[in-house]
């Protein structure tokens, strides 16, 4: 078994929710998953960056309480249901498949499919369902990140976990 500590940034209302109903999969920039900034100096910047984000990008609007609320949460899966996405050769074997399929490789709604697809056809031929992908994702716009030494450690590893399951909340920050 392995485990991942992991933030996840969202608002108070959406924060109760998944406290009460469970965690629901969203379209992601690595497919259908719910995301978390996996543990590192900047994990907790990094989920309130996000939070504002999404306040700015006016995809909280029907939410009630805009508060933000960081989730700390352990992803435990065994280490073979985790897809290491920064594994040497697979991310052009997705890129591929996206130019395969003529997807527009700038807009992050078109590419989420075509990792889902991608996923599928390698748990099909490996006979193993990947629970959690772990993947280098870009931080959040710098208007909504004070700082982050990007030239020292390049873009932040994400837990982009398929199967919630796998998800423990051990701490809800605000």
């Amino acid at each position: 078994m392995r485990t991942i500590d992991g933030s996840h940034g969202t608002c108070a209302s959406r924060a109760q929710s998944i406290e009460k109903f469970g965690w629901r999969l969203k379209s992601g920039r690595a497919g259908t998953a719910v995301y978390f900034w996996v543990k590192s100096s900047y994990y907790i910047k990094l989920a309130r960056a996000w939070h504002r984000q999404l306040i700015a990008e006016n995809r909280l609007k029907y939410e009630s309480d805009l508060k933000c609320c960081i989730i700390i949460a352990h992803i435990e899966c065994d280490e073979k249901e985790i897809l290491n996405c920064e594994t040497e050769g697979l991310r052009e074997s997705i890129l591929e498949l996206a130019i395969e399929k003529k997807v527009n490789l700038n807009s992050p709604h078109k590419i989420a499919p075509v990792f889902d697809l991608f996923i599928k056809r390698l748990e099909e031929k490996a006979e193993i369902t990947y629970k959690a992908l772990l993947i280098k994702v870009p931080t959040p716009k710098k208007d909504y990140l004070e700082e982050y030494p990007y030239l020292i450690l390049s873009s932040p590893l994400c837990c982009a976990v398929r199967n919630t399951d796998c998800i423990d909340i051990i701490n809800i920050i605000e």
